[in-house]
């Protein structure tokens, strides 16, 4: 599985991240990656989502890239989210600093 996360008020139907218009692709994290992309890009945010995708459904669209100051290429997913990639989407809880993981 992948994930994409987003701050829980711009989460709606239909929603597609600036990333996309501006990068041209959607940021998404291995299992592994989520608590370094937590930290790096989300230590201001108060509620999140983690919307969780199903690789084997975006495979055609997914590019796994390097990134500076990651160890691990990242997985880009080149096109919007479909309401079908999604399995399930987590509310994230925080515990002063950590962000609690399904």
């Amino acid at each position: 599985m992948l994930y994409h996360i987003v701050e829980a008020q711009l989460w709606h139907s239909g929603y597609q991240p600036a990333s996309l218009a501006a990068e041209g692709f959607v940021h998404l994290s291995t299992r592994e990656q989520l608590p370094e992309t937590l930290s790096r890009h989300f230590s201001h945010a108060q509620k999140l989502v983690l919307v969780q995708l199903d690789e084997q459904r975006i495979q055609d669209d997914l590019r796994w890239e390097p990134v500076l100051g990651r160890a691990t290429p990242m997985p880009h997913l080149y096109r919007a989210i479909d309401e079908q990639d999604v399995v399930v989407v987590h509310e994230l809880s925080r515990d002063q600093d950590e962000w609690s993981l399904p």
